[in-house]
């Protein structure tokens, strides 16, 4: 969706950056139709960057995928056509014209026909061949302009409708398609006006997304540092707690034999006062008594 609103906006260098995450999530998922989909957008994006050689070999590639579908092959191939009359290439459209419009026929994909229609007189005009061009052209936007539908590809068709018209002096249509093409732009201007007014809210909504993402980058980056000084903090503790317990373990094994070695010399002592209030008991006061019990 980001993709297709930077397509909107005309910033097709965003456009294709983000259609190239979104093949690369649609490969990771091993999902072809929609690969195939969004390989069409990058070809497209390619084109309108004026990069046709890279959109060739996107939409050639599509066309020996596997899991190639009728409809997704007739995309594919009108892509190419439209490279090909880019690059003023008129044999190698032809071709693949040829194959487009065999293709839509055998499979009944009626709403391409019109823009096949479209691509094969802009081949013959490319050639110089007008007249055939003209005439062949005006059953399509006679069609369109009934229907009422495909309204832009509707004034695409007039532009080169009408410079066919010129090119073989053919004033009365001229003059009468003419007007239909001024009434369309004022209808398609209305609602580009439209467009315009959801475009910027769409890059509106668009930057404000951007200063989120921003925010929780930083966010999470200071979230990480935290974490990582966390993670080095618990690490000096740990190192601390063993050299602790190395020091407490050392400690007592010290207490141990001190109390040890502090025994023998307390047994003697008591031993020698028991003799000498043996020996001295009738010498010796009350006082001296009392004080050898202790």
């Amino acid at each position: 969706n980001i993709a297709l609103i930077y397509g909107n906006l005309g910033d097709k260098t965003k456009q294709l950056t983000f259609n190239k995450k979104c093949l690369h999530i649609t490969q990771t998922l091993n999902q072809p139709i929609q690969t195939i989909k969004i390989l069409n957008n990058i070809g497209h994006a390619y084109f309108e960057l004026e990069q046709l050689e890279k959109a060739a070999t996107i939409f050639k590639n599509n066309l020996e995928h596997p899991h190639l579908t009728p409809d997704l092959k007739a995309v594919s191939l009108k892509n190419l056509t439209k490279v090909y009359l880019k690059q003023e290439n008129y044999t190698k459209a032809r071709l693949v014209q040829k194959a487009t419009e065999t293709s839509v026929k055998k499979h009944q994909l009626i709403k391409y026909l019109i823009a096949f229609d479209y691509l094969f007189c802009a081949i013959l005009l490319g050639e110089g061949n007008f007249k055939s061009a003209v005439n062949y052209l005006k059953k399509a936007v006679d069609t369109l302009d009934k229907k009422g539908i495909l309204r832009k590809e509707l004034r695409v068709m007039m532009e080169v409708y009408l410079k066919g018209l010129t090119e073989i002096n053919d004033k009365q249509n001229l003059k009468y398609y003419f007007k239909k093409y001024i009434a369309l732009n004022k209808e398609l201007n209305s609602a580009f006006s439209n467009q315009t007014t959801k475009n910027l809210q769409f890059q509106f909504e668009i930057n404000e997304i951007e200063k989120e993402r921003v925010f929780l980058a930083n966010q999470n980056e200071e979230l990480q540092f935290a974490n990582a000084k966390i993670v080095s903090q618990k690490k000096d503790l740990e190192i601390k707690s063993i050299q602790l317990q190395s020091v407490n373990q050392k400690l007592t094994e010290f207490a141990h034999i001190i109390a040890h070695d502090l025994k023998q010399p307390i047994r003697t002592i008591n031993s020698f006062t028991y003799l000498l209030e043996r020996d001295l008991k009738d010498q010796l006061s009350k006082n001296s008594l009392a004080y050898m019990q202790f």
